[in-house]
């Protein structure tokens, strides 16, 4: 509910009723991540540790910690760049990686966007960006990605067989048969072998 002050009090009451549990250590390091509270993090988890000598996530999340540290500090800087207009597009796509890590999904997504809908964009960074989205299985978002690629090169049989794998995954039946045919169209028969091999499109076979 946003209630921070609140969340932390309640927080602060579970460790001294419990100073050894593990759930309410990680859910309260966790919060103060949330709120760029990194120091406070740490100095929680590295207190449990000597209760829970031998619990090997907390080494983890002491890592997670550091990265999500580095990452928000990166992203600063990168929005600050951005701030200032002194933007490539090396600079947009590393800041597209670090929203990924950060899981900030609405900035994710609006700097997605906002790198497709550039003019003169390089076939190459459309690839990247489409990669990017692949591997966040953000699909609405690849799928955009891979259409953005085929306005460049409508003949890439490949990025035809993607989109039809974005479509499935987003459970557009039409679109993803209109893809497929489209990739048969241009690819011939390295489409269709691939059509019937890869994995991704098992449930296609079952369609008469």
């Amino acid at each position: 509910r946003a209630l921070e002050a609140e969340a932390e009090y309640a927080f602060r009451q579970s460790l001294e009723l419990y100073p050894e549990s593990p759930e309410t250590n990680f859910r309260l390091a966790e919060f103060y991540m949330r709120l760029g509270r990194f120091d406070d993090a740490r100095a929680l988890i590295r207190t449990y540790q000597k209760f829970d000598v031998y619990n090997s996530n907390v080494s983890a999340m002491l890592a997670h910690i550091d990265m999500m540290a580095q990452n928000t500090r990166r992203r600063q800087e990168l929005e600050g760049e951005m701030a200032r207009g002194t933007v490539n597009i090396n600079t947009a796509i590393e800041l597209l990686t670090t929203y990924q890590r950060l899981g900030m999904d609405l900035q994710f997504q609006n700097l997605t966007l906002q790198i497709l809908s550039g003019t003169n964009i390089p076939p190459n960074v459309c690839v990247r960006v489409a990669q990017i989205c692949l591997d966040s299985r953000k699909w609405r978002l690849f799928a955009q990605s891979l259409q953005r690629i085929l306005q460049i090169d409508s003949r890439n049989y490949r990025c035809w067989l993607d989109l039809a794998y974005a479509n499935i995954m987003l459970e557009r039946p039409k679109e993803m048969f209109d893809a497929a045919r489209r990739a048969v169209e241009v690819g011939g028969e390295p489409a269709r072998e691939i059509l019937r091999t890869d994995a991704r499109f098992t449930a296609l076979l079952q369609s008469p």
